[in-house]
């Protein structure tokens, strides 16, 4: 176990044990945002006698610790179907790996809030928005300079009708921030 963490675990001896970072107070797996969460109150040093460490917890301590990865990889069974740039269906895109790695990009460089009304993921739903919509432009669904932030009621309002870019919007806003913030500091 790197050092600075420590198990936590509930009191139910069938419950699994997770890894907490002492310094965030946060589990590897994010337990504590969940109902189950609430339930881990006591910490140790050392595993516990006759638990198991949370699947997710295993995962994450294998990538911290350089560690070959434990769990069993699950065989591929045939149907999945492989993600076919401009030919898959709505379901098949936003479950793909290409779309998922591309979004977590989008949201990594612009942050996890709204380009268009400033709203974050404590009060609405963010997703990653294609400023032209992948049903007219196709060629340009995996495409990281087609992608916007937005909150789920400003990307309904704004459909497929609209390709406007709010991310120079955002911009101007910041900067509008900063020169407000400079005229009032001196």
């Amino acid at each position: 176990m790197p050092e600075g963490y420590v198990y936590k675990f509930s009191r139910k001896i069938s419950r699994n044990v997770h890894i907490l970072n002492k310094a965030t107070n946060k589990t590897w797996c994010k337990l504590e945002h969940s109902t189950a969460g609430r339930n881990l109150e006591r910490i140790s040093e050392t595993m516990p006698e006759g638990r198991a460490l949370c699947s997710i917890c295993v995962g994450m301590e294998a990538h911290y610790t350089g560690k070959p990865d434990p769990r069993p990889k699950k065989p591929m069974t045939g149907k999945q179907k492989p993600f076919v740039k401009g030919k898959s269906k709505d379901a098949d895109f936003y479950a793909s790996w290409e779309w998922k790695q591309l979004r977590y990009e989008v949201l990594r460089k612009h942050g996890a809030r709204c380009m268009l009304c400033g709203a974050d993921s404590r009060s609405d739903k963010i997703v990653v928005d294609h400023i032209k919509p992948r049903k007219l432009h196709p060629e340009l669904e995996l495409e990281f300079n087609n992608c916007q932030v937005l909150c789920d009621q400003c990307n309904r309002g704004k459909g497929r009708h609209d390709d406007t870019d709010w991310r120079d919007y955002k911009d101007e806003l910041e900067a509008e921030a900063i020169r407000h913030m400079k005229t009032i500091t001196g």
